[in-house]
């Protein structure tokens, strides 16, 4: 935090310089030296719009001084107190501008931008000004005198003014906070009257998004956060980002899509927070009610009907629930074309979870179905349309690391590397799935192409659990010869689980490839050593790609 106190500490220390004297002259107890202090001693020269920076010349036997700063900044009355801050305040202690022949001015920066704060001075004789980091300043000859002429620049920073881009079924719409409104407000919380802005509608339909831009161009923020604001839960007319409303998150984008029915508002707050530069923000509610209103569209399924890791089954919609209960009788659920029992059917916001009365496992095909006579409705009135037979994407989610399940990830990191080979092995674009790249093994007669990673920290695997090995593999059409298998170590077992070739694998394909590895005691896997063994006569080119490792499951 920037803590411009007036006159902390030197910007400099005074520093004698050497001076050249006519011998005839006579006078040990005179001298000259150039100097200066200021209160602005934390990084760069800078300061908010509406503050002040104070400067002292420090220099000794000048002949004259003057300060000089740019047009529309002022000097200030002094003393100046600890407290007296805020541009309202020190608008009332302004003196003058232009140049000065006072030792300590404070300026008063009412510009911003880049603003020149000059320092004059004559000397009867040379002085040099002394810096750290061996900077050198020497005065200049003019006619029989020395000149230090140097100009401070001072970084002024503008109160933040947002500027927002509003993307909407309906248009576009771009607002900037007007320098009135700007300035309207000393602690930067601006406040606007409900009346002024109410006939500003952007209408929505419940389920749409509206996406909101972070353009602001004056005042240089580094953080935004959005903030709603129901309308419903204003009183009065006065208006402003401090009232009552959820976080929207933060960044220069938001992507928000209204649910329910009403009217909203909608508030920015944008801010400088690092160290070493003038903090300061703006909050502000945008000048538009957002009026949510039904849908036109179906209340329908969204993407894909899931399993989770709670073995719950997951339906997302195109708007919020209301809330409902004792549904269960409209669905049929169907595991391995039986149907299931439900123990529960509950909303929650756009989602709709089923649980089953029986356990379910990774191996069943399920489907979802519902016959449209439910009670359920939308928060904007509409009810959601039958559907049959929904395919359930089971939850598969990996036991390896991204950065080993990733071959993109693991040919840039090193996470997997050659090991056991006699062979070659090595990352590859020339062939993939998920893209960029996959791992080749170019298997010679009698050869072995193996690879390894070591997952740290190292994977938990409980006791007596088996693992379903699962990967992509793609041969080569010029392959002759196929290797005697694939093998996979889970390390500290060291016990190959294979999976033998038959030869009669398609080529120039991508096929899937799972293997099985039995339990065992440790309880963690500490590596994975992949490895294909190949026989005397093999001559193959093989690719192998998506790779992933769950806990094995099946139906008892």
């Amino acid at each position: 935090m920037k803590n411009n106190i007036i006159l902390i500490c030197l910007m400099v220390a005074l520093v004698f310089a050497s001076c050249e004297r006519d011998d005839s002259y006579d006078a040990p107890n005179s001298f000259s030296d150039v100097g200066w202090i200021f209160s602005d001693v934390d990084g760069p020269l800078d300061a908010n719009i509406g503050d002040y920076i104070t400067f002292t010349d420090a220099s000794q036997g000048y002949s004259h001084h003057e300060w000089e700063i740019g047009e529309g900044n002022f000097y200030l009355e002094h003393p100046l107190g600890r407290n007296d801050r805020g541009d309202s305040l020190l608008r009332t202690k302004i003196i003058g501008s232009g140049s000065t022949t006072d030792k300590t001015v404070s300026v008063f920066f009412d510009r911003s931008g880049l603003q020149p704060v000059r320092l004059f001075n004559i000397f009867p004789e040379k002085v040099t000004f002394r810096g750290s980091d061996n900077f050198r300043y020497e005065a200049k000859p003019v006619a029989d005198q020395w000149v230090i002429d140097t100009t401070f620049m001072v970084d002024v920073y503008a109160k933040i003014r947002p500027k927002v881009q509003i993307d909407h079924a309906n248009g576009t719409e771009i607002w900037e906070m007007s320098e009135i409104d700007a300035f309207g407000s000393n602690i930067n919380r601006v406040w606007t009257n409900r009346s002024t802005i109410d006939n500003n509608v952007i209408t929505v339909e419940a389920g749409d998004a509206v996406d909101f831009t972070n353009i602001t161009e004056i005042g240089r923020p580094e953080t935004v956060a959005w903030k709603l604001i129901n309308a419903a839960n204003v009183q009065g007319d006065s208006l402003s980002y401090n009232n009552n409303g959820p976080s929207l998150g933060g960044g220069n984008t938001l992507n928000y899509t209204f649910s329910s029915l009403g009217d909203y508002y909608v508030g920015i707050r944008a801010s400088r927070d690092s160290e070493n530069i003038p903090n300061g923000f703006t909050s502000v509610v945008l000048p538009y009610r957002f009026n949510v209103i039904p849908s036109s569209k179906p209340f329908e399924l969204l993407g894909d009907v899931v399993e989770l890791e709670d073995e719950t089954i997951r339906l997302n919609f195109t708007g919020e629930f209301q809330n409902a209960t004792n549904q269960e009788q409209y669905f049929t659920v169907l595991v391995n074309g039986v149907s299931f029992n439900i123990a529960s059917v509950t909303t929650n916001g756009t989602f709709l979870d089923i649980v089953l009365t029986d356990p379910i496992y990774r191996p069943d095909v399920i489907t979802v179905s519902y016959d449209g006579n439910g009670d359920f409705k939308s928060t904007d009135e509409r009810s959601p349309e039958a559907f049959t037979d929904v395919p359930v994407i089971m939850h598969n989610v990996s036991i390896l690391p991204e950065s080993i399940e990733n071959t993109a990830m693991a040919g840039m990191d090193g996470t997997w590397f050659e090991a056991q080979s006699s062979g070659r092995f090595e990352f590859s674009t020339e062939q993939f799935v998920s893209g960029p790249t996959s791992v080749k093994a170019t298997i010679g007669p009698g050869a072995r192409a193996g690879m390894r990673a070591n997952p740290s920290p190292a994977i938990p695997r409980a006791s007596g659990e088996s693992l379903l090995v699962s990967f992509k593999m793609y041969i080569d059409p010029a392959s002759t010869v196929m290797p005697q298998r694939v093998a996979i170590f889970d390390i500290p077992r060291w016990s190959a689980s294979s999976y033998n070739f038959t030869g009669s694998e398609p080529k120039g394909e991508w096929i899937d490839v799972q293997i099985i590895l039995p339990p065992h005691s440790s309880a963690n896997i500490t590596g994975v050593l992949f490895r294909s063994d190949a026989l005397a006569t093999s001559d193959a080119v093989i690719y192998y790609d998506d790779f992933h490792i769950v806990v094995y499951e099946e139906r008892p």
